[in-house]
């Protein structure tokens, strides 16, 4: 039988049975935008937390001590950099955005209330090169940027609250003669001694990172070399780079570049700073068999309209075979029509899908009502926003079409094994 006549009949069942099209056509649909709406949903978060990781926390990567990322939850102050200015004087000439930083552990204490923080010196002449504290919509209002050699501190709003400083008072109060609140510190120096500083909380800042809002102050780095008796070194550089390139490969040449000092470094990217690689590979494999979960709950309820589908038509099938119709040209005609119904579905539900997604992508959701200042290992704070990811969106249209066949194929093959006599009295 010729193919053009069965590519017909499939094409005159399609719309002969309108109501059982639309029925499994939307039910492919909402499994098709479904997934492509939780899998953009997913990648924004991953994305997302990137971007936040880099611009607030680590930068793209950091030059160290290699001891001293060896003992890095001690913060230990003895391992340093001791000619941060000529890294940076090279850094420059291959136009890699860098700044120098001293990060310390200390006590903050405001009136009866104390918390351990960790602390960062910064240069603010530099820092926002490779991160985004100086950005408007970071800091509070009446906030102003640190100044180099004035004893001040920037401290992330949830900490602020946890301190007990009054924001409200802080944020109407007039950025150049408000009193400011004053803070102090206590830490150990290079050299072991205890120390005390008094800073004025001159910027309460909150970001999109609520690792950062929770636990971190910054000084001027002038004022840390000082107090710390750091006699010109850092503790690390903090690097940018263009978030095309391969973060891995440029480590490779900032390596390069310093291979012949006579200090022993190591160049760290932002996911070792952040946290365990292995915990944060974890994550993205919670999130795929999550994401996998979904895809088989959309696919069952596809097959069971599709086998229902199938199912009700026996009878016309045991009647095309008594009339002489071959099994693989009936076979082929519920295959071409299976594959029209996922057709349909899946045009649909792209465009379900990517209306959700640009949602989304454009507005995202707000859970910062919700969620608060809640950690639940990403570094998101927030508003939740989706991504685009045009390979999925190919993949979940193609298995739309495929699985409808896929599936279909099954039911035909089990009918087109029944006895004519037994598909015709089928109920």
């Amino acid at each position: 039988m010729r193919k053009g006549f069965i590519i017909s009949l499939a094409f005159k069942n399609l719309f002969r049975y309108t109501r059982r099209t639309i029925i499994t056509s939307i039910a492919i649909a909402v499994g098709i935008a479904f997934f492509i709406w939780i899998d953009g949903w997913m990648k924004g978060i991953e994305k997302e937390s990137e971007r936040n990781t880099i611009q607030y926390e680590t930068g793209s990567a950091q030059i160290m001590d290699r001891t001293y990322w060896d003992e890095r939850d001690f913060l230990p102050l003895r391992f340093t950099l001791n000619h941060p200015d000529s890294m940076l004087e090279v850094l420059k000439e291959n136009n890699i955005p860098a700044t120098k930083r001293i990060t310390f552990s200390a006590e903050v204490y405001f009136g009866d209330v104390s918390k351990q923080i960790k602390c960062i010196g910064i240069n603010p002449e530099t820092d926002n090169a490779v991160f985004n504290f100086k950005d408007e919509k970071v800091l509070l209002p009446s906030s102003r940027y640190l100044r180099a050699n004035r004893d001040e501190i920037m401290i992330g709003r949830d900490l602020a609250e946890n301190l007990g400083i009054d924001l409200d008072a802080f944020i109407t109060a007039d950025s150049e003669t408000g009193t400011r609140p004053e803070a102090e510190l206590k830490f150990r120096t290079r050299l072991g001694a205890y120390q005390t500083l008094t800073v004025k909380v001159v910027a309460v800042y909150n970001t999109p990172n609520p690792v950062i809002n929770k636990a971190i102050g910054m000084i001027p780095l002038d004022i840390a070399s000082s107090v710390l008796e750091m006699n010109g070194s850092v503790t690390e550089i903090a690097m940018l780079f263009p978030p095309w390139e391969d973060v891995n490969e440029r480590i490779k040449g900032v390596a390069a570049l310093f291979a012949n000092t006579k200090d022993d470094l190591t160049v760290m990217d932002w996911k070792n700073l952040s946290g365990n690689p292995n915990i944060m590979e974890g994550k993205s494999k919670f999130l795929n068999i999550f994401l996998f979960l979904i895809f088989v709950i959309a696919a069952v309820g596809i097959s069971n309209t599709l086998l229902m589908a199938v199912f009700e038509r026996i009878r016309e099938i045991g009647m095309m075979r008594a009339l002489g119709m071959k099994d693989s040209s009936i076979r082929l005609a519920f295959l071409f029509e299976s594959a029209g119904i996922g057709l349909i579905g899946s045009v649909v539900g792209l465009a379900i899908g990517a209306v959700l997604n640009y949602f989304m992508v454009t507005y995202g959701l707000d859970f910062t009502e919700l969620m608060g200042s809640m950690d639940f290992g990403y570094r998101i704070y927030g508003v939740f926003r989706a991504t685009w990811n045009p390979q999925t969106m190919v993949t979940a249209f193609l298995l739309g079409i495929i699985s409808s066949i896929i599936i279909s194929f099954l039911p035909s093959s089990r009918a087109l094994k029944m006895e004519v006599t037994e598909c015709l009295r089928y109920q």
